[in-house]
């Protein structure tokens, strides 16, 4: 076996964990069940702006411009009396829509995609916070490698692929129902080598972003 299959091995199935890892941990957040404390449910959009990362020398695409990725986002934040949430910070958990328009688009086309997430709490004030979030799921893009239309997408070689995202999001709490956000994301697409060719696209973005609160509950009105 050669040093590429060696590494495409080693690649594939640990990018499978990491999937895995993120889906155990938002189902968790999402399906388990406890007497809570508090509930909240928040709806977010947001706007990434930023830039495709030429990543390999195998690299055809030429990067002509900025990508812009546009998500609305349900997020989820539950105090209850688990361990492992307590253990966690009480993260947050969301399902996020994504529309992305990756430069070029002439060869990405348009893709769309669906995420489960979870936001870990790294640092909390009265008026802001700071969380790491992960999140993967799926998304179709409109253009993919073809030998002879589209040949120069060697980086997408399906229609479906996977996204992986992580970010660092800073919110600005400015009432009880409303915050601003800014963040740093890395978005990754890939079919995790499903179908050749597929380098992936990695996108590097600022994100800025709206939330507003739709509905808390404490754990007695729950009850009433």
């Amino acid at each position: 076996m050669n040093s590429w299959n060696k590494h495409s091995i080693f690649y594939t199935s640990s990018f499978h964990h990491l999937v895995l890892g993120i889906l155990f941990f938002v189902g968790m957040g999402l399906f388990s069940n406890a007497h809570a404390q508090a509930i909240s449910n928040q709806l977010e959009f947001g706007v990434s702006v930023g830039r495709v990362i030429r990543h390999n020398a195998k690299f055809k695409p030429v990067v002509n411009g900025p990508s812009f990725l546009y998500q609305l986002s349900w997020v989820r934040h539950k105090n209850d009396s688990l361990a492992w949430r307590k253990a966690a910070n009480f993260p947050k958990v969301g399902l996020t829509l994504i529309l992305a328009d990756c430069a070029p688009n002439d060869v990405f086309g348009y893709g769309i995609g669906i995420s489960p997430f979870i936001d870990f709490t790294l640092r909390q004030r009265s008026k802001s916070q700071l969380d790491l979030r992960l999140g993967t799921g799926l998304a179709y893009f409109t253009k993919a490698y073809d030998p002879v239309s589209n040949p120069e997408n060697n980086v997408i070689g399906s229609h479906l692929n996977t996204i992986v995202h992580l970010g660092i999001y800073h919110q600005w709490i400015l009432n009880s129902r409303l915050s601003l956000g800014q963040a740093i994301n890395l978005i990754h697409f890939s079919n995790a080598r499903s179908t050749s060719p597929n380098l992936g696209i990695n996108t590097v973005a600022a994100k800025f972003s709206v939330r507003y609160t739709l509905t808390k509950q404490s754990g007695r009105e729950r009850l009433s």
